[in-house]
């Protein structure tokens, strides 16, 4: 089975991962998996495209085979497959 890594750009939304975090748990129960939630801590603007290319890289070097960018709050419905792609 191949490691599927979910990379979430984060800043000030605690509410919206304290969600997250445990619907994605029970989402992903079948899948190899681990969560990157990549934290932007300075008081510039939000930069999502850097944060997501921080967690590719984290999670690449990790050793993860795939990845799934996403956002802390849109959480996936019925349906939505993870599996690695053919």
């Amino acid at each position: 089975m191949k490691k599927l890594a979910i990379i979430v750009p984060y800043r000030d939304r605690k509410s919206h991962l304290d969600i997250f975090i445990p619907y994605m748990k029970e989402y992903l129960k079948e899948y190899d998996y681990k969560i990157f939630v990549i934290e932007q801590t300075d008081d510039k603007p939000f930069n999502r495209g850097k944060l997501l290319n921080i967690g590719a890289k984290i999670a690449i070097r990790e050793g993860y085979e795939y990845l799934a960018l996403h956002d802390v709050d849109m959480l996936p419905q019925k349906g939505v497959d993870y599996s690695y792609p053919d």
